[in-house]
C-alpha cells in the first residue's frame, strides 16, 4: 500500500496537475477531446493516440499513432512561451512518418505557429480557430515510460 502511494505521490510531483505558468508545460501532454460551442466532447477516434512533450530546452516533440493501421507522424519543434502564446517552428520531421502526414500542417518542416493555450486543472487547452469560433484541443498531463509517451508506439 506504501508503494502504491509512493508511486501515485511521485506522479503527481512531476505532473503539471496545478499549472499556472509557461514553465508548466514541461512534461507529456495527451489528446483527450476538444471543447466547442460551449460543449466539451471526447476525442471522437478513440483509435488516435496523440501525444505532445515539452522539455525545458525549449523542444516540442509531437507524435501520433492509430491503432492497428500502423500508422504515424512525428515531429520536434522548437518553442517558447509566455502566460498565454505558444510559438513553434518545426525542426525535424520523420522521414519514416506515413504519407498521410504530409498534408498534415503540423508535419510541415519550418512551420511556424502561435497558438493561445490556457491550463485547466491537470489539462492545457490549445486554442484555434474554427468557423470564426474558438475551438480548444484538451490534452491531459501524463506520464512516460523513459523517452516514449505511454501508450504511444507501444
Amino acid at each position: 500500500m506504501i508503494k502504491k502511494l509512493a508511486a501515485v505521490l511521485l506522479i503527481l510531483i512531476g505532473s503539471p496537475l496545478f499549472a499556472e505558468g509557461p514553465e508548466d508545460l514541461i512534461g507529456y501532454w495527451q489528446y483527450d477531446g476538444f471543447f466547442y460551442e460551449d460543449n466539451r466532447y471526447a476525442n471522437p477516434n478513440p483509435d488516435l493516440n496523440l501525444i505532445f512533450k515539452f522539455e525545458e530546452n525549449g523542444t516540442s516533440h509531437l507524435v501520433w499513432t492509430r491503432k492497428n493501421d500502423g500508422e504515424f507522424c512525428e515531429r520536434h519543434a522548437q518553442y517558447v512561451a509566455d502566460a498565454q502564446t505558444l510559438s513553434q517552428t518545426v525542426s525535424w520531421v520523420n522521414p519514416k512518418n506515413s504519407k498521410a502526414c504530409a498534408a498534415d500542417q503540423d508535419m510541415q518542416l519550418g512551420r511556424q505557429t502561435e497558438t493561445h493555450y490556457e491550463f485547466h486543472g491537470e489539462e492545457l487547452w490549445l486554442q484555434f480557430d474554427l468557423n470564426g469560433k474558438p475551438f480548444f484541443y484538451i490534452l491531459k498531463a501524463t506520464v512516460a515510460i523513459g523517452n516514449i509517451p505511454t501508450p504511444a508506439l507501444q
